[in-house]
């Protein structure tokens, strides 16, 4: 069976990223072996454990199916045959949300890491440190958001009945659009949520400014 898109764009995109980050790895181990390892190298490694775990559940979802997509007209014709592997597929999808928010914030760690060692000596570092705040705050409500945004927490992967709620006709009757309460499948605050936070980044901090060499020599 031919791969589609998606699971062509996925794996392409996790093979050149994880080249990078093993690269890294290696630079480290070779530089300073395993004692030579900070906390910016553990949220490398813990990041790209669940990019690993959100790119193998993206190609299982192309298997198994989910809920996401479905309506109250479209739900109910899905055979019951399928529906053990849709529930599972859908419960892949919510876990995945989870290690995706994971993973990019694994991302923010190593960032702030080296803004850390950057600002060694300075009064930047409390600015790095606040910034290290805002970013486990922001985590956290991503976290609670993505699952307290559909109750109970079943219906993320409820299949019949379409957890929903009922879908608007638009002028096109062949076109219709699922109402905008819809947060069980299509979690349109949750987009938004993780958009918002995840700009969020910490501009580096201006070290202080080094003496000119040709000055100082001048002067002496």
């Amino acid at each position: 069976m031919a791969a589609d898109a998606l699971t062509i764009e996925t794996f392409t995109e996790y093979g050149i990223g994880m080249v990078f980050l093993l690269v890294r790895l290696y630079a480290r181990l070779h530089i300073g072996g395993i004692r030579g390892l900070g906390l910016d190298d553990v949220f490398a490694v813990t990041g790209m454990i669940f990019w690993t775990m959100l790119t193998a559940i993206i190609y299982l979802l192309g298997i198994y199916g989910n809920n996401i997509g479905l309506d109250e007209q479209t739900a109910m014709l899905v055979p019951d045959s399928k529906m053990a592997d849709m529930i599972l597929g859908s419960k892949l999808a919510f876990m995945n949300w989870i290690w995706y928010i994971c993973y990019i914030w694994c991302l923010k760690g190593v960032l702030l890491c080296l803004y850390w060692k950057l600002t060694q000596g300075t009064w930047h570092r409390h600015l790095v440190t606040a910034a290290s705040a805002f970013c486990v705050i922001t985590w956290f409500i991503c976290l609670l958001t993505h699952i307290c945004i559909c109750r109970p927490v079943e219906h993320n992967w409820q299949i019949k009945p379409y957890p929903g709620g009922k879908s608007r006709q638009s002028s096109s009757p062949e076109n219709p659009q699922l109402n905008k309460s819809d947060n069980c499948t299509l979690r349109g605050p949750l987009y938004i949520v993780i958009a918002v936070f995840n700009v969020m980044q910490v501009a580096p901090p201006e070290g202080p400014k080094s003496q000119n060499p040709i000055l100082t020599q001048r002067q002496i």
